[in-house]
């Protein structure tokens, strides 16, 4: 079912951008959590629900075979790091902090012109990140920052008024932009 509902949304794409299908050589598919891309596995994204290795395979699969192009998964922060590095940079090179605010704080790195992930492919999820030496980090939940940050809360005021308080906003921003700048110094 949702290969099919997904391969519905990728052709209503394709054909509202009025793209030649002969010229389309794969989809990239952002997803929401750690993903192992060799394996088309999502190996894990508490915050979409999903706690235990999901194994995409045969969806993946089956969608190409649909589609007739390849389709390949990576993290969303890294897939838009990915995009904003191609856009900015055009072969060269250089390195890329690019940080997101989704449900959760993600990062993707580019060092070097190469993408890191990390052994695990949990390079960049800086929601993880701990300032407190009494924090350990819980990998069926939120990180520690987002939890620090309440952006559990933060999203609920969006979808409740339409928009953040100011507050909320300062407050999000504040952790943020301490794991950026942690990751800044660290990277130099």
């Amino acid at each position: 079912l949702i290969d099919t509902m997904l391969e519905g949304l990728v052709r209503e794409v394709i054909a509202g951008v009025r793209l030649p299908a002969e010229r389309i050589v794969g989809l990239g598919i952002g997803l929401p959590g750690t993903v192992d891309p060799d394996r088309h596995v999502l190996r894990f994204a508490p915050l979409v629900g999903i706690t235990d290795p999901l194994d995409l395979s045969d969806s993946l699969a089956s969608l190409e075979a649909h589609l007739g192009f390849p389709v390949v998964v990576e993290n969303d922060a890294n897939a838009a790091a990915l995009g904003d590095y191609a856009q900015r940079y055009a072969g060269q090179d250089g390195d890329l902090l690019f940080a997101v605010l989704g449900r959760g704080f993600g990062a993707g790195i580019v060092l070097d012109g190469k993408l890191r992930k990390g052994q695990r492919f949990f390079a960049g999820e800086i929601g993880y990140m701990v300032f407190d030496p009494a924090g350990t980090p819980a990998f069926s939940k939120p990180g520690w920052l987002e939890e620090r940050a309440d952006l559990s809360s933060f999203w609920k005021e969006i979808e409740n008024t339409g928009g953040p308080s100011i507050g909320a906003l300062e407050r999000v921003a504040d952790y943020l932009s301490i794991s950026i700048a942690n990751i800044c110094v660290a990277l130099d």
